[in-house]
């Protein structure tokens, strides 16, 4: 028994002492790397080796879809965000300048009934759906932008129901 432990013993200390295979120098950069770096410096497409016939599939990146990327990120965002302003800047002013408009004819004393309890549970259901549904979805959608990290596949990281990562 205490020939097994010592025996135990050595072999940790052996195998402690040594250098670890699995850790290796970094190695450089290979060409064909440093030929797709040069390339998305200058704007160019990046090509990939495919084993189908279609040339086109082998487009990895090409300009424009930076372009494109761009303009959603950069000016859609700038554009929307004034236009939405800006219509709440039209509607503050034509309140404020016509104020509450009366009825012609005075109110008539009597009221009718416009929705009935179901349709206005339904539309608080529906109003509700669409104030949570953002901020929930939220951080799946910031994974997914290219600017915070994420990129494609990223909004698929979650494991299906039903299955255990090992």
């Amino acid at each position: 028994m205490k020939l097994r432990i010592l025996g135990l013993l050595a072999a940790l200390l052996i195998g402690a002492a040594a250098p670890a295979m699995a850790q290796t120098a970094p190695r450089a950069p290979s060409m064909a790397e440093e030929m797709e770096v040069q390339a998305l410096l200058r704007g160019g497409s990046i090509q990939g080796r495919i084993s189908i016939p279609d040339e086109k599939a082998a487009t990895l990146i090409q300009p424009e879809g930076r372009e494109w990327r761009e303009f959603h990120n950069v000016t859609l965002a700038w554009v929307g965000g004034i236009a939405v302003l800006g219509m709440l800047a039209v509607l503050a002013f034509f309140r404020l300048s016509k104020g509450r408009i009366p009825i012609e004819g005075g109110a008539a004393g009597r009221t009718i009934q416009r929705f009935n309890v179901l349709e206005r549970a339904n539309h608080w259901m529906v109003a509700s759906c669409f104030i949570i549904l953002p901020v929930w979805a939220e951080p799946d959608l910031r994974a997914a932008h290219p600017a915070a990290g994420g990129g494609p596949g990223s909004l698929h990281r979650h494991q299906p129901m039903g299955q255990i990562r090992a």
